[in-house]
């Protein structure tokens, strides 16, 4: 009885943020900081996405944006918990996101999202393995960044140093 209990709490449960240590070139990011991440994050297919714009003030504010506009659908406070993980408050919603780093990335990702998001990882670098870094106007973009930019679509990111959003 007592195992048929355990076995029922322990299925589906969420998996612990050690699962980020089965990727290379994934770290979890030991201390954030609020400089490290005011002016928000995004995920976005290009054309359309979402953002969650960070200010000094610990508010925040959730755009929807397209090409054509951008509308406010949500706001609230936010902090910083446990030296790496963002928390975003509003009266809708409480959201939790582990702070994790691949190449110039910071990726937000919700708990729920942790296994999906390894797997999407691992499939992308299965999928860029003979990828060349490319030049672009004298910048030079790794394989790893071009793998990043590719799972912006899906997962909420940062790119490091970047001080707009």
């Amino acid at each position: 009885m007592i195992v048929l209990l355990f076995s029922t709490l322990s299925y589906g449960q969420v998996p612990e943020k050690n699962i980020y240590k089965t990727t290379e070139g994934l770290t979890i990011v030991d201390s954030i900081t609020c400089k490290d991440i005011i002016g928000g994050f995004y995920k976005s297919d290009g054309l359309g996405g979402y953002s969650f714009r960070l200010d000094s003030n610990m508010t925040f504010q959730k755009n929807d944006f397209s090409c054509m506009a951008k509308f406010a659908v949500d706001s609230g406070s936010w902090t910083i918990k446990n030296s790496n993980t963002v928390v975003l408050k509003s009266a809708k919603e409480i959201l939790y996101f582990d702070v994790v780093k691949f190449d110039k990335f910071y990726f937000f990702v919700l708990p729920a999202q942790r296994k999906v998001f390894i797997e999407d990882l691992q499939t992308t670098i299965k999928q860029f393995k003979n990828t060349k870094p490319i030049a672009v106007n004298d910048e030079v973009y790794s394989k790893n960044y071009l793998i990043g930019c590719y799972l912006v679509k899906s997962y909420f990111a940062k790119e490091i140093d970047d001080i707009t959003i």
